[in-house]
């Protein structure tokens, strides 16, 4: 997996963040292998948001920080493993997720709190300066505006073949490759 991320990050802390990406997924699977599956898509698409958030200005260990919170956090239901997952990313980065939300239009970008979206063609600027208060309220809003972000990239043949000699080692690489051949065939009809 970490080669897979490395491959799909953009940015110049590539090695840094597929890093700490590969080690958060290890340590979330260690306690939760059981009831939860963190897949290579789900590692795309938090690549996938990283790559799509590095022109805004929002720092890469925020992006970081949302992007874990989209794939993985926010979709679980136990408060204490969500505050067990949000304390490890805490010491991973030594920076804490803010989740204030704040909304302010700045020029071409609507940030809310510390995460910022690109303006559309819908005018905003009746949203300077408001305010949401609420938790509940703020972390919805976050989810949303994480969500705006997204566009989850298809595996290509090279990432199917890196998933299917990581997952099936014992497996010839060559019978892999023509059992990978033969079903891309079939998808792309």
């Amino acid at each position: 997996m970490r080669q897979i991320v490395r491959h799909h990050l953009i940015c110049e802390e590539r090695e840094e963040i597929s890093e700490k990406m590969v080690e958060f997924i290890g340590w979330f699977l260690e306690r939760c292998s059981s009831k939860h599956v963190v897949s290579v898509r789900d590692a795309l698409t938090w690549t996938a948001f990283l790559n799509k958030t590095s022109d805004l200005p929002t720092s890469l260990l925020q992006r970081y920080l949302h992007g874990a919170h989209l794939i993985l956090v926010d979709s679980l239901s136990d408060p204490a493993l969500k505050q067990l997952c949000t304390s490890y990313l805490h010491d991973q980065c030594g920076e804490q997720l803010t989740m204030s939300c704040d909304i302010h239009v700045t020029g071409q970008f609507v940030k809310f709190g510390t995460l910022s979206v690109r303006r559309g063609e819908l005018g905003c600027a009746d949203l300077e300066g408001y305010s949401i208060g609420g938790p509940t309220t703020a972390a919805n809003v976050l989810r949303i505006a994480r969500g705006l972000l997204v566009y989850v990239e298809t595996l290509t043949k090279e990432d199917m073949m890196l998933v299917l000699t990581s997952t099936h080692p014992h497996i010839p690489r060559e019978v892999l490759a023509q059992v990978l051949s033969f079903n891309w065939a079939i998808h792309q009809q």
